[in-house]
């Protein structure tokens, strides 16, 4: 689980990165945070760890999202360091930030610069620079991160049927099929938990995704890549 000292020195990097006001969410409230276990193909590989802060009341709404994804596929370790910054009464993105590290390094930096999203991509192969459509209501997603998911909430509530998403490593923007079935239990821990199942688009962009009552994520599939990720713990 990370550390709220870690959690806020990393942010602080990131946001410096992202040319951002650093965030100021020492009094801030956990939403959710925790550790999911990775398995690619059957075969466990790594971990998630996540925090979600919220700002404290009273203060500008704001929130941060960051995780830690450490795993091994069997080519050598990989890390993915995501950090989500969300502001605003409607709280809409304003900040991200993903560092993959493996054999290379690649950072990805995306700023809100209305009316698009401006993303910066820095790899050995150098730097370069792209513009993607800032659609109400977008969410960010990559392949082997989890906590994004607890951002659907919105568009569930909303009743919608399809999501916009960006997958930012890849540097492309999607469009995704939203259909929620009734509520079920699912097994985290030990413990038999409320959830219900979300899908996420189709063929090979599929997602499933389990929620629990207050839209904190408990598992995610990637069937295209054999991706699941399961929470080691109910939420606390």
């Amino acid at each position: 689980m990370i550390r709220t000292t870690s959690v806020l020195v990393s942010v602080l990097s990131a946001m410096v990165i992202l040319a951002g006001p650093a965030p100021i969410l020492g009094q801030g409230v956990t939403v959710d945070d925790g550790e999911f276990r990775i398995s690619i193909d059957g075969r466990v590989v790594g971990v998630e760890t996540f925090s979600i802060q919220r700002s404290a009341a009273g203060g500008p709404e704001r929130v941060i999202a960051q995780g830690v994804v450490e795993i091994d596929r069997g080519d050598g370790p990989e890390s993915l360091r995501p950090v989500l910054d969300l502001r605003g009464e409607s709280l809409e993105i304003f900040a991200y930030m993903i560092t993959r590290t493996a054999k290379e390094t690649t950072t990805v930096s995306i700023k809100f610069i209305p009316p698009h999203f401006v993303a910066t991509t820095e790899s050995p192969a150098g730097r370069r620079e792209k513009e993607i459509r800032a659609d109400p209501g977008v969410i960010f997603l990559e392949d082997h991160v989890a906590h994004q998911y607890y951002f659907l909430a919105r568009a569930i509530e909303a009743g919608a049927t399809r999501v916009p998403a960006i997958i930012p490593l890849e540097g492309r923007r999607v469009e995704l099929a939203l259909s929620v079935e009734a509520e079920s239990t699912i097994l985290i821990g030990g413990r038999s938990l409320p959830a219900r199942r979300v899908t996420l688009g189709t063929g090979t962009l599929m997602r499933r995704v389990w929620l629990d009552p207050q839209g904190r994520v408990l598992r995610v599939e990637v069937p295209a890549i054999g991706y699941e990720a399961v929470r080691t713990a109910p939420p606390s």
